[in-house]
This record gives C-alpha cells, sequence and structure tokens, in this order.
C-alpha cells in the first residue's frame, strides 16, 4: 500500500452497482501500520468485475505517485470538468451522453421496474437550466413551448 493512502477492500462482491468515493481526511489516522489521510472506497458490481482494467490502472498509477497523493492532500477540492466544459452546460449535449435517462427511459424502463423517486442532476447550474430540465422531465412534450413562453414572459421571474 503506498503512503498516505489506504484502500480497503471488501471480502466479497455486496453492491448492485459500481462506485468509487475518495476521502481526504484534515488529520492523517493510524492505518495499520502507516498514517493514512485519504481514504479510497470502492465497490464493483459482480457484473461489472471484467471491465474494470482501465479504472484499476489509473487508481494504481495515482496512489505509486507520491506527488499526486500529497498534492490531493495539499488541495483537495476539486472541480471536475467535462471536455468542452469552457462552453458551458448544454442540455442537448448532455441528451447525447450514453447515461443519459430520457422522459421515455422513465416510462418504459424505470418506473416497470419500479422506481418511483428521481433526482434531477445539475440543480446549480441556474434557474434558467433548471427550468428547461424541469420542463422535459414534468411537461408534455405538447405543452413544452407554451409553458416555456408563459414563464419566459413573466417579468416577476429573475430567470438570467
Amino acid at each position: 500500500m503506498a503512503k498516505h493512502v489506504a484502500l480497503p477492500q471488501p471480502y466479497e462482491t455486496t453492491s448492485d452497482i459500481s462506485f468509487a468515493c475518495i476521502s481526504v481526511l484534515d488529520h492523517p489516522i493510524r492505518w495499520t501500520r502507516q498514517d493514512v489521510q485519504v481514504v479510497i472506497l470502492m465497490a464493483v458490481a459482480e457484473d461489472e468485475q471484467r471491465d474494470l482494467t482501465n479504472f484499476l490502472q489509473l487508481i494504481s498509477e495515482f496512489i505509486a505517485n507520491e506527488s499526486a497523493v500529497l498534492q490531493l492532500v495539499e488541495e483537495p477540492d476539486f472541480s471536475c470538468t467535462s471536455p468542452g466544459a469552457e462552453e458551458g452546460y448544454r442540455f442537448s449535449k448532455a441528451m447525447k451522453n450514453p447515461g443519459f435517462i430520457s422522459a421515455g427511459d422513465i416510462q418504459k424502463i424505470y418506473l416497470p421496474m419500479g422506481f418511483s423517486n428521481y433526482k434531477i442532476e445539475g440543480r446549480g447550474l441556474g434557474s434558467a437550466l433548471v427550468l428547461e430540465f424541469l420542463l422535459y422531465y414534468m411537461t408534455k412534450p405538447e405543452y413544452q413551448l407554451q409553458v416555456r413562453e408563459e414563464i419566459y414572459l413573466d417579468n416577476m421571474l429573475d430567470l438570467f
């Protein structure tokens, strides 16, 4: 295990989804025989075990790079930006992402599976974008233009 980093592993797969979580501690803690300040928790879904090679390679390279680990400890705040982020957020671009869940996907796939609660991401992007998300997910397509016009033309709202 690299200096300053702990990477605890479960004995068996217990998660239906894969995820990773990195915690940078304010102060080091004793972990076995060394002090650590970065803890990386991972869970890998059983059906995704074989697709981990690239991810594990990146994690291994990070852990082996002590200067990168120390930089993370010194500057733990991280702003995640995607390619093309300088253009600003584009809902139309997000809709092309393979991970995008459309209103149709919700109706045809997720509701029949028993999902009933959903969280709209990007709530901090600004009122106009949140409005677009709400229009897309909560307004019938045939009424979206009319509702959009009514809201945009309402002088009482501060959207921009």
